[in-house]
């Protein structure tokens, strides 16, 4: 118990250890922006089928132009 109430008095004394930033980035940080990434990769997936989508109408649109003459 004393080790714990040790451990709040320096937490409380603004005293961080150095680990806890280590620990920081493997928990949060890096993560985070592992989540970001899939996001972003998302986003330019649809990005990108909706370019396709965009550009097989317009190529059938063509088509369809150039059978009526």
């Amino acid at each position: 118990m004393l080790y714990g109430s040790s451990a709040v008095a320096i937490i409380s004394l603004g005293y961080v250890s150095p680990w806890f930033f280590v620990v920081w980035w493997i928990v949060a940080v890096i993560p985070y922006w592992a989540l970001l990434d899939l996001r972003k990769a998302k986003l330019r997936q649809k990005r990108e089928h909706r370019d396709q989508l965009m550009r097989s109408i317009d190529l059938k649109d063509k088509i369809a132009k150039s059978d009526s003459h």
